[in-house]
């Protein structure tokens, strides 16, 4: 529950010094700029993190497909294998629920970005 707790209270903070920023933009151009760096900033992190999922989906593919070779070939480590792969799904669930939070808190972040912008602009 601690990483999950970590995760959210990390996101919460960095939300909150976007709206504390985003508070202090005096003028129409600021508070564009400060919106945009937003923007920018949730669509980095947000590559890194699918560049990073595709990568675990395609090692979990990978894992798979060597599993189903070790139980053709009889392979005597194969319960080992098994075991292994076990407990890194469970790592990887645990990743995904924090990758949903931040995807949850990036969220908020570009919606009110977006807002922002086009409260600006129209």
């Amino acid at each position: 529950m601690l990483p999950y707790t970590w995760c959210v209270f990390k996101n919460l903070i960095v939300t909150l010094i976007y709206f504390a920023i985003l508070g202090k933009a005096e003028s129409p151009f600021q508070t564009i700029v400060i919106s945009g760096l937003a923007l920018v900033y949730m669509n980095v992190g947000a590559s890194f993190l699918l560049l990073t999922w595709s990568g675990i989906e395609r090692d979990i593919r990978e894992f798979t497909r060597f599993l189903r070779l070790a139980k053709l070939l009889e392979d005597p480590e194969i319960a080992s294998y098994e075991e292994t792969f076990e407990e890194e799904l469970n790592k990887i669930n645990s990743a995904k629920v924090k990758f949903y939070i931040g995807l949850a808190f990036a969220t908020i972040i570009f919606i009110v970005a977006v807002y922002k912008i086009l409260n600006v602009v129209l």
